[in-house]
């Protein structure tokens, strides 16, 4: 068979799935985090360890940190300053 006039079937489109499976009800809205910043803002005066939480909250919320990325911050590189998210 003359391989210029053999015809192949085409190939079946295969699927795209997303790796992300996101939940619209498990994401929190800007008015949703701002209310928990302020909540762990309030409760981290009287503990290091709610302070320690709610700066990578923040890290990850609202600068887009990943895990990874956190983890591998020394102390004296993070600096905290800014405000919080404004409510919608």
């Amino acid at each position: 068979m003359d391989t210029l006039t053999h015809s192949y079937a085409p190939e079946p489109r295969m699927r795209h799935h997303s790796p992300w499976n996101l939940d619209p009800t498990r994401i929190l809205t800007r008015r949703e985090l701002a209310t928990v910043l302020a909540d762990a803002k309030q409760k981290a005066i009287q503990s290091a360890t709610v302070w320690r939480n709610l700066t990578i909250v923040r890290l990850a919320c609202c600068c887009g940190l990943r895990v990874s990325g956190i983890a591998g911050l020394q102390l004296p590189i993070a600096r905290a300053s800014g405000s919080l998210p404004a409510a919608e």
